[in-house]
């Protein structure tokens, strides 16, 4: 009974080191040949990881992006990610994430962006914008 319970118990060991120390960059592979965003410069676990540059079709370009899943908020039924990133040389920090039941949500989104690029990044033509636009967003979803 013992020999068993101790084989268990490395056997289930094993895999969840396998599971915390999976690297990042085989999973950014996958997604960038799979959707449309190319992922460059990918460092850390899965988990605990950082990317030089995320290029989106549309050109939206985010450098040194960093991100940190919280792992203790599987326990109230949600998957979550700390977000740091770069956009136009402006800071973007937010938590992102989902609920198990599909419900998609944002919080403590902090950003600046010029209002000249989001007039251009929207496609509008017509307007004409200046200034920056500041977003401090507690929660959304």
């Amino acid at each position: 009974m013992k020999k068993r319970y101790y084989f268990i118990t490395a056997i289930a060991s094993y895999l969840l080191i396998l599971l915390v120390t999976i690297p990042a960059k085989p999973i950014t592979d996958l997604i960038s040949e799979n959707a449309p965003v190319t992922i460059k410069g990918v460092s850390g676990t899965l988990w605990d990881g950082r990317a030089y540059l995320i290029t989106f079709d549309n050109n939206i370009q985010l450098d040194q992006t960093s991100w940190s899943f919280n792992l203790w908020k599987l326990l109230i039924g949600q998957l979550s990610v700390d977000i740091d990133t770069t956009f136009l040389d402006e800071a973007i920090t937010a938590e992102a994430g989902s609920s198990l039941l599909g419900r998609v949500f944002v919080n403590d989104l902090k950003a600046t962006v010029a209002a000249s690029e989001v007039t251009h990044l929207a496609n509008i033509p017509i307007a004409r914008l200046d200034g920056p636009i500041i977003l401090d967003i507690q929660h959304a979803h």
